[in-house]
């Protein structure tokens, strides 16, 4: 499955507005996935989020305890690295 975008894509189950709300201001795409063979496809919890790179390796989870914004920052080398 090909959702990876040209910058940076923020997946999310089908309640998609906290993550539009997130994502304000990033420079990010948001992708809502509400099949849900394909939510299981991109192990993706109802309530979670996924931030693959174009590459599609993925470079932050909802589930990490990192804020996205930082998370966003370390992906694009403008900040020190991330907290354990």
């Amino acid at each position: 499955m090909d959702l990876a975008g040209p910058g940076l894509t923020v997946l999310t189950g089908a309640d998609v507005l906290p993550w539009n709300e997130k994502a304000r201001g990033l420079d990010l795409i948001v992708v809502a996935v509400t099949d849900p063979d394909r939510l299981v496809d991109v192990e993706l919890p109802a309530d979670g989020a996924p931030l693959p790179r174009p590459d599609a390796i993925v470079a932050w989870h909802s589930g990490s305890g990192v804020p996205l914004e930082e998370a966003v920052a370390h992906v694009l080398d403008k900040a020190p690295a991330l907290r354990a």
